[in-house]
């Protein structure tokens, strides 16, 4: 399959989570900083995104990235959807150890708050 095709694939479903979800673009871009434009040309198979891009995107459609992935590879998607609406994937160590629920809760509101202070500097920056 040409990469036009996967990044089509890819893009179409990207965006039918979007507006699922019910988010437009410039909500998307508010929400999680992902340019409006930028996801437009993801969404039209224009473009393919980084690993930086696609795990943000991954976030904000409440997809695992690994998803985004196969569906770009063609690979099956059944099972994959996150059941967290924040979509947080845990380091192993973490998994599976229902006494350090603790720890998982901090570790989560420790990513979210790194990423509020990222957007929010970034949005000062400009």
């Amino acid at each position: 399959m040409a990469k036009d095709e996967k990044s089509a694939r890819l893009g179409q479903f990207i965006k039918q989570r979007r507006l699922e979800i019910g988010l437009n673009r410039v909500q998307f871009e508010d929400k999680f900083g992902v340019n409006g434009g930028y996801l437009n040309n993801v969404e039209r198979g224009q473009v393919t995104p980084s690993l930086n891009a696609l795990t943000i995107i991954a976030q904000g459609i409440h997809v695992r990235p690994g998803l985004l992935a196969d569906i770009y590879a063609g690979v099956d998607q059944s099972g994959a959807e996150c059941s967290s609406p924040n979509c947080v994937q845990l380091p192993e160590i973490l998994i599976g150890q229902k006494e350090d629920i603790e720890d998982i809760k901090e570790y989560i509101e420790m990513k979210a708050d790194r990423r509020f202070k990222l957007k929010r500097q970034k949005d000062t920056n400009n």
